[in-house]
């Protein structure tokens, strides 16, 4: 992982005893994957900044090999690690944009992009790359749907069913399966298991027609998007429109087409409330 220089912005050089001193560094504590007798990964566990910042976790990780889920394993493990300590939110400082892998598993467990840095990183083959920062508080965004009904906030992995829904209409799992299978591997029983999640947390419905369970979205995609606004401006942002909206600049490119559309649409508003 050094030597290739791909994903850590550490010396490509560095050398063994240097690299064990970094990763078991006396503020780190350190852990490691099994699969039976082999270990497939470690990861490290931080104080993300000292003072003021030391109620924000930090991690890193390394995989021994891909698509053996040590990685989701390790975050999985290093949230519910985090949290035990006391941590109230988890953020990686410098996410290598070309590393998509990575970037695509942590938005699965729930970390946001809230800031990106230009030409960063000198990636050893693709040159001069962005790097990210990504974000995830220990807050859960529930929204209030009618009378005493609670939605939690989707991840990106129930976002991306909640998606195909909308488009489809009421669909089993299989034909869920079928159009996300298209695009990225992923296996019928994680598909399931996701959405029977999904309508424990108020996010689906689920009928029985022909003997097939069929499950549609709680709400419209305009009401959840909505809600999903309103929950997190009021819960993580406090009530400031202005931080929601530079947070949402940072974590992506903006061309000059969707900027101006952003003015029209504040440009409405500022009309309907005069």
């Amino acid at each position: 992982m050094i030597r290739a220089g791909e994903t850590y912005p550490l010396p490509r050089d560095m050398s063994r005893s240097e690299a064990l001193a970094y990763w078991f560094a006396t503020e780190h504590e350190v852990f490691v994957a099994r699969d039976g007798d082999e270990i497939v990964g470690t990861y490290f566990i931080r104080a993300n900044q000292t003072g003021g910042g030391n109620h924000v976790a930090n991690c890193g990780y390394v995989a021994a090999a891909s698509g053996r889920g040590a990685g989701r394993a390790m975050c999985e493990h290093s949230l519910a690690r985090a949290k035990a300590r006391g941590f109230r939110a988890m953020q990686f400082n410098f996410v290598v944009s070309s590393n998509a892998r990575a970037v695509h598993l942590w938005q699965s467990c729930g970390f946001a992009i809230v800031g990106r840095l230009p030409s960063a990183f000198t990636h050893p083959t693709l040159g001069d790359v962005d790097a990210l920062v990504m974000h995830r508080p220990y807050v859960v965004v529930v929204l209030r749907v009618g009378e005493g009904g609670r939605m939690q906030m989707p991840t990106d992995a129930e976002y991306e069913i909640l998606r195909v829904l909308w488009e489809r209409g009421a669909s089993t799992v299989r034909e869920i399966h079928g159009v996300i299978s298209r695009t990225k591997p992923i296996g019928y029983t994680t598909v399931l298991k996701q959405m029977q999640v999904m309508q424990g947390k108020g996010l689906l419905t689920r009928s029985e027609r022909f003997r097939s369970h069929l499950y549609e979205p709680a709400q419209s995609q305009a009401q959840t998007q909505r809600q999903f606004a309103t929950a997190m401006l009021r819960q993580v942002f406090d009530g400031s429109a202005r931080g929601l909206l530079q947070s949402a600049l940072a974590g992506r490119k903006v061309d000059a087409r969707e900027l101006q559309e952003i003015r029209e649409v504040l440009d409405q508003y500022e009309r309907r409330v005069k």
